[in-house]
C-alpha cells in the first residue's frame, strides 16, 4: 500500500485512552485500486473495500480473503476501506453527491483522492482490530468499469482445477487492461519520489565499495560461513584480552530482514507465503549477504525431512548466526520474521533456536517519546519513520511489494533488501 498507516501502538494509545491527545493527523492521499465490495449504509453513506488494481475477488463474504494489501508500516497484510459520505456530497452538492454514491460497483478501477481518517475513534478501532485502514473520499474517477469479480462459494470450488483456470484467465484479462490504463495514466499522475533524496547504501556503508553479496549456491554458503566464523573469532579475542570495551563492542551488530511474495500476488488467497529472501548485514564489516532461500532451500516440508548437502551447510551457518549471543541480531518486527522463517522451512533446524535479539519496535517507541518531549510532529514508530527521524532521509518502500519470487532479483530489489537489513544496526547506534 503506497501510504504508511498509523502505527498500531499509537492507534491503541489513542483508542484506549479517550482523554489522550491524538498525535495522528489526517493526511491527503491519492490511491489507485479496484473495488472488491460495496456496502450502502444510508442514502448518503457508502463503504467500499479497495483492493490492488490487479486483484481478483475470492470466496464469499464469510471466507473471503480480505487483507489484500501489504502495509509499509509493519510489513503485514492489511485492508483498505473507502468511506464515501458527507464529505463527498458536500464537495459535489446535494444533487450530484448522492448520485455519485450510487456509482460505486464491485470490479471498478478507481483513482481516489481523500484523507486518512486517523482522527476518528471508530476508524482507529477498525485498524487495530481488523487491520482495515479507512480513507474518507473527497473525489474519485472511474478508470475502468470492469465486470463482476470472480468469486467461489466454497473451499471445494476454490480448489477446483477448472475454476482455477477461469480465475487465471480472468486475472490475465484484468492485468492487461489495468496495465494499459496505468500506462495511459503515467503522464497525468505525479511520479512518486521525484526530487526526493531517498536513503541509499552509501548513506549506511560509507567505506565499502561493493557491500552486497548474493548467496545462492554451496560456494556462497561457504563464503558466508567463513565471514561468520571470522567475525565470531574477532569478538572472542576481545573477550579474552579483557579490554574495556562496551557490551555492544563485544558483539557483532547484525541486521536481519526477510522478504516474501505479497499476498495479492499469490495464485490463491490462502496459499502459504514462505520467506524467499533473507538479508544479513554485518555492521562492522560493512557487508550484506542476500540469502536466496527460494533457490537454495525446499520450503514447507515436514520437520523430519532429510536435508540435502546445501541445506545441511546452510543450517549449520544459521546455527552459528542465530544461536550465538556474539551476534546481536537487530531488526524491525524481527521476532515475527524469525518465526516465519522457522515455519517456512520446518526441516531446517538452524532456524529453531535464537539468542541475542533486539527488536527495533521498542526503540521506535522510545524515539516517539523523545520526539513528543521535543514537541516534534513526527511519529517515529515504523522503520521508515524512525529512519527519517534519526538519519534525516526517507526510505523508499516501492520494492517491498514487488514480486520476490521472480529470478533473477533486480538491482533495485537487491539494494532495497540490503538497506532494509543494514539500516537497523545503524539506527540502534544512533538511538543509544
Amino acid at each position: 500500500f503506497p501510504f504508511e498507516p498509523p502505527p498500531i501502538d499509537v492507534a491503541e494509545m489513542c483508542y484506549n485512552d479517550k482523554s489522550a491527545t491524538n498525535p495522528l493527523k489526517p493526511m491527503d492521499i491519492t490511491v489507485l485500486g479496484r473495488v472488491s465490495g460495496v456496502r450502502r449504509m444510508a442514502r448518503r453513506l457508502v463503504f467500499c473495500d479497495l483492493a490492488p488494481p490487479d486483484y481478483v475477488g475470492e470466496g464469499t463474504k464469510q471466507d473471503q480473503y480480505d487483507l489484500p494489501w501489504r502495509s509499509g508500516e509493519d510489513g503485514r497484510d492489511m485492508a483498505v476501506q473507502l468511506i464515501a459520505g458527507k464529505t463527498l456530497c458536500k464537495a459535489l452538492g446535494d444533487v450530484h453527491g448522492p448520485a455519485a454514491l450510487k456509482k460505486f460497483k464491485p470490479g471498478q478501477l478507481l483513482l481516489v483522492k481523500g484523507r486518512t481518517n486517523v482522527g476518528n475513534r471508530d476508524s482507529l478501532g477498525s485498524w487495530i482490530q481488523k487491520r482495515s485502514f479507512d480513507i474518507v473520499v473527497q473525489s474519485f474517477s472511474i478508470l475502468e468499469h470492469g465486470g463482476a469479480l470472480l468469486a467461489s462459494k466454497s473451499k471445494q470450488e476454490r480448489e477446483s482445477p477448472s475454476l482455477m483456470i477461469k480465475k487465471q484467465k480472468a486475472t490475465k484479462q484484468m492485468q492487461s487492461s489495468s496495465e494499459l490504463r496505468r500506462l495511459q495514466l503515467a503522464a497525468s499522475l505525479p511520479e512518486m519520489g521525484v526530487g526526493v533524496d531517498f536513503l541509499s547504501l552509501t548513506d549506511v556503508f560509507s567505506q565499502s565499495m561493493d557491500p552486497v553479496t548474493l548467496v545462492d549456491s554451496i560456494d556462497g554458503v561457504k563464503e558466508f560461513r567463513e565471514q561468520l566464523e571470522a567475525a565470531k573469532e574477532a569478538v572472542e579475542n576481545i573477550d579474552e584480552a579483557g579490554a574495556s570495551e562496551t557490551g555492544l563492542n563485544r558483539t557483532i551488530m547484525t541486521g536481519i530482514d526477510c522478504e516474501w511474495k505479497p499476498s495479492f500476488m499469490m495464485p490463491t488467497p490462502f496459499e502459504p507465503q514462505p520467506v524467499l529472501v533473507m538479508q544479513v548485514s554485518f555492521q562492522p564489516l560493512e557487508r550484506v549477504f542476500i540469502l536466496d532461500l527460494q533457490v537454495m532451500l525446499r520450503s514447507l516440508l515436514p520437520p523430519d525431512e532429510p536435508m540435502n548437502e546445501l541445506e545441511l551447510g546452510f543450517s549449520e551457518s544459521m546455527e552459528v548466526l542465530l544461536d550465538s549471543s556474539k551476534f546481536l541480531k537487530v531488526g524491525f518486527q524481527l521476532l515475527a520474521d524469525l518465526r516465519r522463517l522457522a515455519g517456512s522451512y520446518p526441516h531446517i533446524p538452524g532456524f529453531r533456536q535464537v539468542n541475542g535479539v533486539v527488536e527495533m519496535a521498542g526503540i521506535a517507541r522510545k524515539s516517539l517519546q523523545l520526539a513528543k518531549i521535543r514537541n516534534s510532529k513526527q511519529i517515529s514508530t515504523s522503520l521508515a519513520r524512525l529512519t527519517e527521524f534519526l538519519v534525516e532521509k526517507p526510505m523508499t518502500k516501492e520494492q517491498q511489494v514487488s514480486d520476490w519470487s521472480c529470478r533473477p532479483l533486480s538491482p533495485e530489489q537487491l539494494e532495497y533488501a540490503a538497506i532494509d537489513a543494514a539500516i537497523a544496526p545503524l539506527l540502534l547506534e544512533k538511538s543509544l
